[in-house]
């Protein structure tokens, strides 16, 4: 199944729980490759992908098969591929340990900027961070955390214009009269080193860059009915 998309490569992996394999599809020269089979067995795993001109890094988090009839989030594996080294390498990471307490899914995938994956996790909402460098997950918390409702992260820019940057695109749901419903969206403007796997204290501070206004918004509550949303970014346009 597809599972994500980076620089126009896609990752397909495979549906059948156990150790995982991903197939990289070029679907302008359609050119493929399959990555070597993931070291841990896993059922529905979330997937990221950061693909550079030279280089790839995969992550496959979460799922964990615990016994043949029950998974625990409880690892993240990542595969690193650099053509541009002496000789040209390809390999798997150590696994890495997932912050306590997540909760992953895997149809909301991972945004990636400056050598660190995002995803959400929920009950409560939280986004976990991967600092692919030191192979290490954080947590950092959400703006406005009890009042979101369908959460996206998603990556801006990252083309000529500049840096690639996460953000964060959610509902808001307020019973105050001072802070009407809306979709907003914020960007994440520094994660810091500390916290690890076990601590969750990686650091961050929200910015909210953008809110649907008001009118534009009551016709999208009438399309949208409470069902949820999903969310997709190219550049700096959200759709």
């Amino acid at each position: 199944s597809p599972a994500a998309a980076s620089a126009g490569l896609l990752a397909f992996l495979s549906d059948a729980s156990g150790h995982k394999t991903l197939l990289l599809a070029n679907p302008i020269t359609r050119l493929l490759a399959a990555l070597p089979i993931s070291p841990t067995a896993r059922l529905s795993p979330t997937v990221g992908l950061a693909a550079g001109p030279t280089s790839i890094i995969a992550v496959v988090a979460g799922d964990d098969l615990v016994s043949p009839f029950a998974v625990k989030n409880i690892s993240a594996d990542t595969f690193v591929a650099d053509a541009a080294s002496v000789p040209p390498s390809g390999f798997w990471a150590p696994s890495s340990l997932l912050p306590r307490l997540s909760s992953l899914d895997p149809r909301a995938g991972m945004a990636f900027a400056s050598g660190r994956f995002y995803c959400m996790s929920s009950s409560p909402f939280a986004v976990l961070v991967f600092d692919v460098a030191a192979n290490v997950w954080s947590k950092v918390q959400p703006p406005m955390r009890r009042f979101l409702r369908s959460p996206a992260l998603v990556e801006l820019g990252g083309g000529r214009e500049g840096a690639a940057r996460v953000a964060l695109v959610s509902a808001v749901e307020k019973s105050r009269l001072s802070v009407p419903r809306s979709v907003r969206l914020w960007t994440l403007r520094r994660v810091g080193n500390g916290g690890g796997a076990a601590g969750g204290g990686g650091g961050g501070a929200w910015t909210e860059v953008a809110r649907m206004p008001p009118e534009v918004h009551a016709q999208f509550a009438v399309a949208e009915g409470g069902r949820g949303f999903e969310c997709a970014a190219h550049g700096d346009y959200v759709v």
